[in-house]
């Protein structure tokens, strides 16, 4: 059997190739290649998918929560909370808006962001805001939290890049956040060729200033009003998206089959221990993500025998250079432990039974030696 990479986008192209052509020849042809009829049409079936009024697309996703903050107007050193266990970008928009991260710690049963700890902050009101990261596919429970936020009137934003398709007591939102920020990087479950991202909310407030931000400020009358950025989403980007969200359930589908049978595989292997799936929560198995003593040992191995596996995330946020002169960082002793020991296993619509079936038999040969 082949090398089996982490991600196989050039099988997906290959599912996708009859659609995906004509669409570049078609927008190509026409000669609007920024805000046409389909970064549009994307926008409204976003607000559909997601139950929301407005959607904004940007360049990256990364944009989108950078743009939701700005949109806060918080005062400088504001204090937002953030996971310490997500992409760096979760964090990193906070000091572009001249604010302070707070790290959280995570929940060892499901690497979310603790509630425990969460709501203690806000009851001591010792945050402003909180960007709300749905982890690996799994959304973070926002009930207890959300409503205790809105007595406080602390905003939140879900970080919504790696949750797309998941839903929560079967709805995409708990409804008690101001924005939800979606990624179209090309490893999400449904990604651009290239960058992309949306914002969606429901205050029609927010979703025109964020529009003025997306383009330099301009107010569509000739006017610059306010100093904005060039983050516009390319017809093209938007024409793919249109045509892969039309797959979303397909491969959400098959991505829960694969990980089922990953769970099937490897639970009676006591050294490996999964993630907990909360009641009430459907995933979407953006990442499938197991536990090993001797991560590292795992990863050498499998990559011995062709399999590419990857850690998200190594190194938890607070502990990043980026952070180190961070007053409110604290040691987190969960996510300390625990980033040590996670593997993330290959996991895409294209993977095939065979395949599952060689990383799965490769686990269980490593760990009999």
């Amino acid at each position: 059997m082949s090398r089996i990479p982490f991600i196989r986008l050039d099988r997906q192209f290959e599912v996708l190739k009859p659609e995906v052509m004509p669409a570049i020849e078609r927008i190509l042809s026409k000669g609007q290649v920024l805000q046409g009829m389909e970064t549009k049409k994307l926008e409204s079936s976003l607000c559909k998918l997601l139950k929301k009024k407005y959607c904004i697309t940007v360049n990256s996703g990364t944009d989108a929560l950078n743009f939701s903050l700005a949109s806060l107007n918080l005062p400088k050193g504001s204090k937002v909370a953030v996971s310490s266990m997500s992409f760096i970008a979760s964090a990193s928009v906070i000091l572009h808006n001249d604010c302070v991260p707070v790290f959280i710690d995570v929940d060892p049963e499901t690497m979310l962001m603790n509630e425990d700890n969460i709501l203690e902050l806000i009851n001591n009101k010792s945050i402003d805001a909180i960007i709300a990261v749905h982890l690996y596919g799994q959304m973070q429970p926002l009930g207890k939290v959300g409503k205790s936020a809105a007595t406080k009137k602390i905003p939140i934003i879900e970080d919504a890049a790696q949750s797309l398709g998941a839903t929560r007591f079967a709805m995409p939102s708990e409804g008690y956040s101001e924005f939800t920020c979606i990624s179209f990087d090309p490893t999400k479950v449904i990604g651009a060729y290239g960058s992309g991202g949306a914002i969606l909310t429901n205050n029609s407030e927010f979703a025109e200033h964020i529009k003025l931000l997306r383009y330099h400020g301009h107010n569509g009358d000739g006017e610059y009003i306010l100093a904005g950025f060039n983050s516009q989403m390319a017809e093209i980007q938007a024409s793919l998206l249109n045509i892969k969200l039309n797959y979303l359930k397909e491969w959400q589908k098959k991505r829960t089959i694969i990980a089922e049978h990953y769970n099937n595989e490897l639970k009676n292997l006591d050294s490996i221990r999964f993630f907990k799936t909360l009641d009430g929560n459907v995933h979407n198995f953006h990442k499938y993500v197991v536990l090993h003593e001797n991560r590292d040992g795992l990863i050498k191995f499998l990559k011995n025998e062709g399999i590419i596996t990857k850690i998200h995330y190594s190194t938890p946020l607070h502990q990043q250079k980026e952070f180190e002169n961070i007053s409110s960082k604290r040691k987190l002793s969960i996510v300390e432990k625990l980033s040590k020991n996670i593997i993330s296993l290959p996991i895409y619509p294209e993977l095939t039974i065979p395949e599952i079936s060689k990383v799965t038999e490769s686990i269980k040969n490593f760990i009999d030696k």
